[in-house]
């Protein structure tokens, strides 16, 4: 509580032990030395204020200047307009601090915009340096490309003159195909032809063979062991006997002179191995049966005793092999009718033969040209693939080579404005030492003041600063080291008066490190709060409202920005916390402690205070 004013002696009278049982300390203004060496030890912890001994020194004095001149202007402020401005030295720690937060912050923001600056000539130097390096490779390309350009004519001619040859072997192909198609289907019908006339006596033929598998050596032993074999087993043994060719033996007949042939003993001999016997009869060469063989059998054939139905009577044996005769012979007569057939299936086969070796050789020939086009076109395909991929380097070059030339022509200007910018950014950093400190001065003393008297503190700090040769910018201002074209036009369209001291003070009152109170009899900072807030969800309260504790607490905890509009001379004992910003640590947290509750404290919390009284006193 402040021991000036009614509210501190109402107190006293209500609590008389606050003098009974007290005792007051008096603090007295600290003297040079003190603010001398409390600025000393304050610029030796800092580590980002890399200057001489001798500019420290006079960033020394100057803050004491800056305290004293203030102290001595509120005296003449009092005197002439009756305003209070208490300067304590509090007001010159919050001057040291603020000279500290903002030389880092300023320091850091004019650092990356000399990088950005920097990184973008850099830039325009690498374009420049890759502008010719592409130049160099599309001089390199073009070669290559004309060397493709030229070997896919000529491969397209080489495709060309082959897929004639191509189309000409294809066209003798086919013709060949169709010859032998046509003459391997004539082959066919000739074959299938023979094949049906020999199928009439096939039948026959293979009933006789199976009656010939079906006898066994005992039933052709039987036939043998006969001493007075019937005439009917005679005259088959004598037909197999001429079919086999075996002589028969000359006997004398009864007429003298008359000789008689004898088959059976010759044919008994015959059946003396009943099973070569047998696999003789089924490995006739029936095929080559001479017409003199078949004049012998035809008698036999026609003899109404020698057939299947009469030798069956006395033999079983024999009317297997009567069968198997009549078979042959019959078959002898169809084949002598297919031979023709046989030669000229068999010329049909030769001609088929010699034109599929032609067809073959014509197949070859189209395969390997056909192979040949075949790796042409791979070919032809890789080389006109290698030619569209230099083309599109050549392409891709041609275009960055264009935006580079662009982006050089087009900065052409702005280089000279970077490389310019950069100088009078890099004097920036050298004059931020002064320049900071004129700001910091404004930050924690001229708020209270009005116009007149901040040029009049302003100039004569400016003055310090050149006599005690601390490097800043010639007639610098806070607007003009802290401010921001960007920030303060958002301002102005949220209703900030478009006046230097309105936006002088939106700016010290931002950059302070203490909650602004703006003396605003008019609602013009009322409204531009109120504007400025909308987006963050500013919440409005009064000292009156009996929620506002609870507003602050959940503001605090949020981040979110309050305003107190309207207030008086005197303000609620439980805000003290807040104004001062009493923060402390609890279980590893930043916390606030707001009544009787310790609430979580975020960084982004804001607290605006206004009233309408044209000169409070607090």
């Amino acid at each position: 509580m402040s021991p000036i004013g009614e509210v501190f002696r109402a107190r006293l009278r209500q609590f008389p032990e606050l003098v009974n049982c007290c005792t007051i300390d008096w603090f007295s203004a600290w003297p040079q030395s003190a603010l001398q060496s409390v600025a000393l030890q304050f610029l030796d912890e800092m580590p980002e204020l890399d200057v001489s001994p001798e500019i420290q020194d006079g960033i020394v004095i100057t803050f004491r200047y800056m305290h004293q001149s203030v102290v001595e202007a509120s005296t003449l402020y009092l005197q002439e307009l009756s305003r209070h401005n208490y300067v304590t030295p509090t007001s010159y720690l919050e001057l040291l601090s603020s000279y500290g937060s903002m030389m880092t912050k300023k320091k850091e923001e004019l650092q990356q915009g000399i990088k950005r600056l920097q990184a973008g000539l850099d830039k325009l130097l690498t374009t420049a340096q890759e502008v010719q390096v592409l130049q160099k490779e599309l001089a390199e390309m073009k070669p290559k490309l004309e060397a493709a350009q030229v070997a896919a004519e000529d491969m397209l001619k080489q495709i060309e003159a082959d897929t004639a040859v191509a189309e000409e072997t294809k066209a003798m192909v086919e013709v060949q195909e169709a010859d032998a198609l046509k003459i391997a289907s004539d082959a066919q019908a000739i074959a299938d032809d023979a094949a049906a006339d020999l199928e009439q006596a096939m039948p026959m033929l293979r009933a006789a063979e199976d009656s010939l598998k079906s006898l066994n050596r005992n039933d052709v032993t039987e036939v043998k062991a006969m001493k007075r074999p019937p005439a009917g087993v005679v005259l088959v043994i004598e037909v197999i006997s001429i079919i086999m060719d075996i002589k028969p033996r000359r006997l004398s007949g009864p007429i003298p002179g008359q000789k008689i042939l004898d088959y059976w003993e010759p044919g008994r001999n015959m059946l003396n191995d009943p099973g070569a016997f047998l696999n003789s009869l089924m490995n006739y060469d029936k095929e080559n049966m001479s017409e003199s063989l078949i004049n012998k059998l035809k008698p036999y054939i026609n003899n109404p005793q020698f057939q299947p139905s009469k030798i069956i009577t006395v033999s079983k044996a024999c009317t297997s092999l009567c069968m198997w005769v009549h078979a042959i012979y019959k078959y002898f007569f169809v084949n002598q009718t297919v031979l023709p057939k046989k030669a000229a299936l068999a010329g049909a086969k030769i001609k088929l033969s010699t034109v599929m070796e032609v067809l073959d050789e014509k197949r070859a020939r189209m395969k390997e040209v056909t192979d040949g086009l075949a790796e042409l076109e791979k070919a032809l395909k890789e080389t006109m693939d290698h030619k569209a991929q230099l083309e599109a380097n050549a392409k891709l070059c041609e275009n960055r080579m264009d935006r580079a030339f662009r982006l050089i022509n087009g900065l052409a200007d702005e280089r000279e404005r970077w490389i310019n910018t950069i100088s009078v950014l890099e004097r920036a950093v050298g004059n931020m030492v002064g320049d900071i400190l004129i700001s910091a001065g404004a930050v924690a003393y001229l708020t209270p003041f009005t116009d007149k008297y901040r040029r009049g503190l302003l100039s004569e700090w400016l003055k310090q600063l050149e006599e005690t040769n601390v490097p800043h910018t010639a007639r610098c201002t806070p607007v003009q080291t802290l401010g921001e074209a960007v920030t303060i036009r958002q301002w102005q369209l949220a209703a900030l008066p478009r006046d230097y001291l309105s936006t002088e003070n939106a700016i010290l009152s931002f950059h302070s490190r203490r909650w602004p109170l703006f003396i605003d009899p008019q609602g013009q900072a009322n409204r531009w709060i109120k504007n400025i807030g909308k987006s963050t969800g500013l919440k409005v309260s009064k000292l009156t409202d009996k929620d506002l504790m609870r507003a602050l607490q959940s503001a605090v905890r949020f981040g979110k920005e309050v305003l107190i509009e309207n207030v008086l001379e005197e303000l609620d004992p439980a805000l003290d916390t807040i104004l001062t910003r009493q923060t402390f640590v609890q279980n590893n947290q930043l916390v606030m402690r707001i009544g009787d509750l310790n609430v979580p404290y975020c960084d982004t919390f804001r607290l605006y205070i206004t009233t309408k009284l044209p000169n409070p006193h607090y």
